[in-house]
Order: structure tokens, then sequence, then C-alpha cells
């Protein structure tokens, strides 16, 4: 499928000066972001990011990025800023992450590695030329490391629905010179056609059965696997709860055949048509 988005070059801009922020009464927001109220759980986990009882505008994204907004549903979102990227190194990389992020970009933030029971497997498989498919590819940990790993001669297919992620990924791309990415901002589903899309905590998310007139979803396009990706596949990552996937997406999945991991454990399969299951990769 011919389209998508390639990161080629540096898009980084210089930090600028900015106006002392505007302060609002955390009460005051969080009614307005969550009109059916919170959890007191939630409601007491805002109240320890937020760290004081007013929140400029970053301070509430904060607060935003560590609640499960599956649970905590809400109609209202705040797209990332230059303000909230963050440098962060891993596994020979430097991903730009969301200061604000609970979930993925706070683990790579914290630890500079990111799922070590699955990287070196990850490596083993991504040699010099693969094509590499990236199901739910969230930030771009994977995309970006794949094509690294990869190089010039390869091909990575990152397919992410939650296009602030795909900003993310494609941020990444550009400071660690990849080019060869080419980012999907689309779910994965047994036809072509649409799903909900519902953030959860952080950059995680999944597609839902949401109704059409629930605030707190929007609509994504979806493809089968085989109508995005037609050429040879080497390998694929299916992310743990992956973002992309329909409950009923696997059977656009038949074109490869080969092992299987899942937490590191590495199986043989062989099996001309390869059902693909949400936290396993598979090689051919």
């Amino acid at each position: 499928m011919a389209c998508g988005y390639h990161a080629t070059m540096p898009v980084m801009a210089a930090a600028t000066d900015s106006d002392t922020p505007v302060l609002v009464d955390l009460d005051t927001a969080l009614g307005l972001f969550f009109p059916a109220g919170l959890s007191p759980a939630a409601r007491a986990r805002a109240a320890e990011i937020a760290g004081s009882t007013a929140v400029d505008l970053a301070g509430l994204r904060r607060v935003l990025g560590h609640l499960n907004r599956l649970a905590e549903p809400s109609p209202a979102s705040i797209r990332f800023s230059q303000q909230d990227l963050v440098a962060t190194p891993v596994s020979g990389l430097l991903l730009l992450v969301d200061g604000a992020d609970g979930s993925v970009s706070h683990l790579i933030r914290q630890d500079h590695v990111y799922e070590p029971h699955l990287a070196a497997v990850f490596a083993h498989y991504c040699q010099p030329g693969t094509t590499f498919v990236d199901i739910g590819a969230n930030i771009g940990y994977y995309s970006v490391l794949g094509a690294r790993l990869a190089g010039g001669g390869g091909r990575v297919i990152a397919i992410e629905p939650n296009t602030e992620n795909c900003r993310l990924l494609l941020l990444s791309a550009a400071i660690n010179y990849v080019s060869t990415i080419e980012v999907l901002p689309v779910g994965l589903d047994r036809r072509r056609g649409w799903s909900c899309f519902s953030t959860a905590l952080g950059t995680n998310g999944r597609l839902t059965e949401a109704s059409l007139a629930d605030s707190t979803s929007f609509i994504v396009p979806t493809f089968t696997l085989d109508e995005l990706v037609t050429d040879p596949v080497d390998l694929i990552h299916a992310g743990a709860k992956s973002a992309s996937f329909n409950s009923r997406s696997s059977d656009g999945i038949s074109a490869v055949r080969a092992g299987v991991t899942s937490d590191g454990t590495s199986i043989s399969v062989g099996l001309p048509q390869q059902r693909v299951a949400a936290g396993t990769m598979i090689a051919a």
C-alpha cells in the first residue's frame, strides 16, 4: 500500500521563552475533563501527580497521562507540545518520549531499557535487510530499533492508530536519522472499515466497541494486514494489548510462517497461515 509517512530529517525546534503559566484549580479542571466524576482512587492519584491544588496546562497533562482513560473516560485531551518532549537514551537510540506519559515513556525514562526480555530476541531476528511489521507501535521503540538493526536495506512498517504516538515515533525516527520507517496511522481488523479507538493509560489505548455517540472515543480507519503489506515479511511484532488490534483482526494475517517468540521464548511453528496474538513476535 502506497500511503504512509516517512521520517527523513531532524525536526526538533529550539526552545522558546513562554509567559508565566496560568494556574487553574485542580478540582475545577478535573470537573471539566471528567464530567461524570472520578473514582476516589483516581481522584487521589490525580492529587498525587499534581502535587498541588492548582495546575497549569503541563501539570494537567501529567495528571491525564497517569489516569487510565478506559476506566476514567473523558471527552477531552491535551496534545503534547515541544516542552513535553524528553530526549531519552535507550538501547543505543535516542527516543523522544512524552514527559507526561505514565506508561511506556515513563518506563523508558526511568530504566533506560524497555522490555529486555524481548529486546534480545528481537535483535536476534531483526537482521540487516529485514522487512519488519510493528503492530501497535506505540511511541516507536521497536520501530526505530528495528530500522537501526535492519539498516538501509531493510523496511519497517509501523501500524499505530493513536496519532499522538505517531508524532512521537516520527520525531524519534528523525533524530536517529532512520528513513526506512513507514508509519500507518490505522488499526487492523478482519476487513477494511473503521473502529472506535479509546486511549487508556498514557500512550496506551485500544480499539473498542464503543457507541458512536460516545464522546470518549474517536474513529480510526481499519484494514487487514494483507491489504497494508503485500510484500514478503520477515518479522512481525504485536505489542501486548496492541492498540492496533481489533479482537477479530487475526483473520487478516495470512502470509507469515516461522518461529513465535513470546516473553523471550522461541517456538517453531512452521504454519502456512500463522495467526498473530498480542504479545508475540513472529519471525519468518
